[in-house]
């Protein structure tokens, strides 16, 4: 599938720096062809880990991401965020007709073709992530519009080369021992990133510095963020 076939997209997502790691690539190319893009997130990531708490406090972990995320989507091109205001680890507890009311509102004022989300497990097993997934995909429903709703999923291939050895090292997946994934060929949306898209990623991925600072100063790391930058994979939900 062709990005331009996506027309315009919203990211909805739970973390700042989550819709760089599934979908830079895809929004740096859909930029480039002049479509409308957009990106919502559920928090501010205010309980998230961070590579430093010398140089990224917990206490004022919120602001920071904020700034941090905005700088990332600057560098992708993308100008129109929104945020749902809940707390960091909190959304499934949180009331899922009030927030999905608040994510329709949201789509029926940007009127997206596609919504770019995570796949129902969350690839890490987060719970906000699934939630936010649940939510996307009711909001989709009850939409004035029907825009066709894609989770970001890890590959096979990504997870056999890398994902399996970083995840001892860097806890990637979270709360589950093995992440859902699917073979590159058998996505439904599959992006393999240009040169200069893939610059564009990692550079966005450097901006959400509290988050990925590790990453960029390990040789593992740095493999893992190569592979991140290759290829972005989805399924249709």
């Amino acid at each position: 599938m062709n990005v331009s076939d996506l027309g315009t997209i919203l990211g909805v997502w739970a973390h700042p720096d989550d819709e760089i790691w599934a979908s830079g690539g895809i929004m740096a190319a859909a930029i480039v062809n002049g479509q409308k893009v957009a990106c919502l997130t559920a928090t501010k990531g205010g309980a998230g880990k961070t590579a430093s708490q010398k140089k990224w406090p917990q206490e004022r972990l919120t602001r920071i991401r904020e700034t941090e995320m905005r700088e990332a989507l600057s560098i992708i091109g993308v100008h129109d965020l929104h945020w749902l205001g809940y707390e960091d680890g909190k959304l499934a507890v949180a009331d899922k007709e009030q927030a999905v009311a608040k994510l329709v509102k949201v789509i029926d004022q940007l009127r997206p073709d596609t919504i770019l989300t995570f796949e129902p497990q969350g690839i890490t097993g987060h719970d906000d992530h699934k939630t936010i997934c649940v939510w996307a995909c009711a909001a989709a429903q009850a939409a004035m519009t029907s825009p066709v709703v894609y989770g970001a999923c890890e590959t096979t291939e990504r997870y056999k080369k890398i994902g399996r050895y970083c995840d001892l090292l860097f806890d990637l997946y979270f709360k589950t021992d093995k992440p859902f994934m699917v073979p590159e060929n058998d996505g439904d949306l599959v992006l393999r990133l240009s040169p200069a898209e893939a610059a564009q990623k990692l550079k966005a991925l450097k901006a959400h510095a509290s988050q990925t600072e590790l990453f960029f100063k390990m040789p593992l790391g740095k493999k893992y963020l190569k592979k991140q930058c290759d290829v972005e994979c989805f399924i249709k939900l």
